[in-house]
């Protein structure tokens, strides 16, 4: 599933259709009518956490892209289009195995852009007191939340946390103020991280332990273990990583 990140460096190369009229559609979205769109310009491209927005006069285009969602600009490929828009000047964006919806309400209803932590308006302060209301959460699930960090996937995750030296399984009562100030904090600077690495081709040498074998440290073998009730496969190493507490089975 794309993170944060990868939606923003979409957002960055879809920029130059800004003003393009949509002269023809295709896919099968059917969650409204795409003709809707034909004739009209695209006025802005917005992300919001792991959702890519389309802005076109008194409506949105949202896209999600899921687990297996992907896209094309001006090429096509295999697969099952969800959603083809053509623009003037022989110009397209391709959408596949994603969900597709149509805003109309203003997105500053719709959407708390404090949350986005690659926002204008994230507020750490905010999500500080989140965490703080959720003691017996655990961190790897909180890190998660899309209502208190929007845009964080798995691999900020695992990341941060190994960056941090707290182990996933720590409950949120049980890691120091301190600590979860600094991992809020770096929900930042790690998106941003990621961004360049994206922009960069995806370079070695940037991910630590996430879909990696052995810790960089002391180059044991890292536990890779579907955690908390999310279930999401959670990359980390048992030594360096402290755990603070744990839920009783």
């Amino acid at each position: 599933m794309p993170e944060g990140p990868s939606i923003v460096f979409l957002r960055e190369k879809v920029m130059p259709f800004i003003s393009r009229k949509v002269v023809a559609v295709d896919g099968d979205a059917h969650k409204f009518d795409k003709e809707l769109l034909i004739n009209c310009p695209l006025l802005n491209v917005m992300t919001y956490g792991k959702e890519f927005l389309l802005c076109f006069p008194d409506m949105t285009v949202r896209i999600h892209f899921q687990l297996f969602g992907s896209y094309t600009i001006n090429e096509r490929k295999k697969g099952k289009l969800r959603l083809g828009l053509y623009f003037n000047g022989d110009q397209e964006l391709n959408f596949y195995s994603c969900d597709v919806s149509l805003l109309t309400a203003p997105l500053n209803t719709i959407y708390d852009w404090s949350v986005e932590v690659m926002h204008e308006d994230w507020n750490p302060a905010n999500a500080l007191k989140k965490l703080q209301a959720k003691p017996k959460v655990m961190i790897a699930d909180a890190l998660l939340d899309q209502s208190i960090f929007a845009g964080v996937g798995n691999t900020i995750k695992d990341e941060l946390l190994y960056d941090a030296k707290v182990h996933p399984e720590s409950l949120i009562e049980n890691i120091p103020k301190a600590m979860l100030k600094e991992l809020t904090d770096d929900c930042v600077a790690k998106s941003f991280q990621y961004l360049d690495w994206e922009k960069a081709d995806r370079p070695k040498g940037f991910l630590m332990v996430h879909r990696q074998k052995e810790c960089p440290v002391d180059h044991k073998f890292l536990t890779v273990k579907e955690v908390g009730k999310a279930k999401r496969k959670s990359y980390f190493c048992d030594i360096c990583q402290k755990l603070y507490g744990s839920i009783k089975k």
